[in-house]
Order: C-alpha cells, then structure tokens, then sequence
C-alpha cells in the first residue's frame, strides 16, 4: 500500500523552496474566491433562483389543480399553502430590493 505522502496531490516540498510559490498560490486563490463570493451576493443569484423556483412550482400546482375534475378540501388547502408561501417569498423579494 502506498504511503500517505504518496497520495497527497501536493507536491512535496524539500528544503522550503516550493514555501513561496504555494503561499503565492494560495493567497491567488484567497482573492480569487473572495471576489466570486461578492460578485456571487452582488448579483444576488440565489434569492433569484429561489424565486425562478416557486414561480415554476405555483406555475405546476395551478396546472395540476385544473387537471382535476373535482379538487377535494385537502388539495384545495395544499395550494392554498403553496400560494401563501409564493405570495411571502414574493414579498421579501421586493421589500429586500428597496435596499
């Protein structure tokens, strides 16, 4: 079996002279990241995917409650919820975009 040392993906270092090329590397990739992450909540894509989201799921709901010819109490209230969860992400959608 293989030692641990042969299974990293680092390279190995000897005598310390890989230390600044993957410290330089590293903090690349610090900086990298940190600008995807504010460029990720600039853009604020998950609220918008969440929102592309329930849209599609009332969008299913409404069509699968107008394929049944007759809705019972318990799938009436099973779109009620749906609705009342799309109406309250709707309305923290907008009021979080004021800001």
């Amino acid at each position: 079996m293989p030692s641990p040392d042969r299974l990293s993906l680092r390279p190995k270092r000897k005598n310390g002279h890989n230390k600044r090329l993957n410290a330089s590397y590293e903090g690349r990739f610090l900086v990298m990241a940190e600008v995807t992450m504010e460029r990720f909540l600039r853009w604020k894509i998950l609220p918008r995917l969440m929102m592309i989201a329930i849209t599609v799921m009332c969008f299913q709901v409404t069509v699968w409650m107008m394929s049944l010819e007759n809705p019972s109490i318990e799938q009436s209230g099973f779109c009620s919820v749906v609705f009342g969860c799309f109406s309250a992400c709707f309305s923290l959608w907008l009021g979080s975009e004021k800001k």
